[in-house]
């Protein structure tokens, strides 16, 4: 299991979640309102597992470790996803400004919503992509194993560090919405080293 594995995994229940982002501001440009619940619950994941968790672990620990290997911090590939997280960030907290307005069906207030919305999906999408094809080979290239084994605990370090359940109250959450939506659903691999997330109830499953 290297550090690249489990953010790609990752990556299948974040695109679940943006299908289903998809699918609820369509509906919402359809009805002239906002789905509330379903938005919140999408706007809470990717707050608590994309900003919280997911960006964290790339920019705290795997482009740290990237960076002295002949990565520039200011101007190489790690710079500019670094912004693309901070463009996400924008779009999200714009989603959430418009949130109660578009609930109610205040026309300005569901087009900002639906904006923003497409603007997220359309960022983060092309994002993994970047990282998926572009970036993650290039990483397993340039770091040893130790290296990665030492990012790799870092990953679990933070899923631990979250209250006890919270990852993995979040893969459910995932699957909520795309049972709401009619998204086929991800799991993700996280980063104790096993096929299964860090926490307790799957840390001894089987790899």
């Amino acid at each position: 299991m290297r550090p690249t594995d489990v953010l790609m995994s990752e990556h299948r229940v974040i695109e679940r979640v943006l299908a289903c982002l998809k699918t609820i501001a369509v509906r919402c440009a359809a009805d002239g309102k906002l789905d509330r619940p379903a938005a919140e619950q999408a706007l809470d994941f990717f707050h608590h597992f994309v900003d919280g968790s997911h960006h964290i672990k790339e920019d705290d620990h795997l482009f740290p470790a990237m960076e002295p290997k002949g990565f520039h911090r200011d101007f190489g590939p790690t710079h500019f996803m670094r912004l693309e997280h901070q463009e996400c960030h924008q779009h999200l907290e714009a989603m959430n400004a418009a949130l109660g307005g578009a609930a109610d069906g205040d026309a300005e207030a569901v087009r900002q919503f639906n904006d923003n919305a497409r603007g997220y999906i359309k960022v983060l999408g092309d994002h993994i992509i970047k990282e998926d094809y572009r970036l993650f080979p290039l990483v397993n290239q340039v770091l040893g194993v130790p290296e990665q084994e030492a990012v790799l605990a870092a990953f679990t370090r933070i899923e631990n560090e979250a209250d006890a359940g919270t990852h993995e109250a979040y893969l459910r959450l995932a699957d909520q919405l795309a049972d709401h939506c009619g998204v086929p659903h991800a799991h993700a691999v996280v980063g104790n080293g096993h096929n299964n997330c860090s926490c307790p109830q799957h840390a001894a499953a089987p790899a």
